[in-house]
């Protein structure tokens, strides 16, 4: 009886409880926020622009130097098609006006040869890697020094 009095009685027993139960309640509740994803929204502005189709010459980039006694006629390179109508923001298509593909590695060819390119990206906003061309590339073996001039150089 008398463990049973002490127990009711004692408020110093009490007031040891209350803060070992706010103690608890304190790390609980920490271990729970801490283990609870956080997620930042970010806020997204998206831009509207009106939508075109474009119609622009392509046109072929050429890297590298062919090997030594051979030329490439630049004024016979012909790409099919000639063309692509391509669409896409207006804001894009507004400063250009030609497509050019992706650079054309000719330095280890002696004859010619038909090289189907991509066209080089305008945008993220354009898609362009599926789009393909086909470019005829002559190269001319050159007879002597005076058959190469400055401009058939690529």
């Amino acid at each position: 009886m008398k463990f049973g009095k002490w127990i009711l009685n004692n408020f110093w027993l009490k007031i040891v409880s209350l803060i070992l139960a706010f103690g608890t309640w304190f790390y609980i509740a920490n271990l729970i926020e801490n283990s609870t994803e956080k997620r930042i929204l970010a806020r997204i502005l998206p831009t509207y622009s009106r939508m075109i189709s474009k119609k622009l010459n392509v046109e072929a980039v050429f890297v590298g130097e062919l090997p030594k006694g051979y030329k490439l006629a630049l004024d016979e390179v012909s790409i099919e098609p000639p063309y692509l109508v391509v669409a896409g923001p207006r804001f894009i298509f507004n400063n250009v006006n030609k497509l050019e593909t992706a650079p054309i590695d000719i330095s280890e060819y002696r004859k010619s040869f038909i090289y189907e390119a991509q066209i080089a990206s305008i945008s993220k906003s354009v898609d362009t890697e599926k789009l393909l061309v086909n470019v005829t590339i002559p190269i001319r073996k050159v007879n002597s020094a005076k058959d190469v001039s400055a401009k058939d150089k690529p």
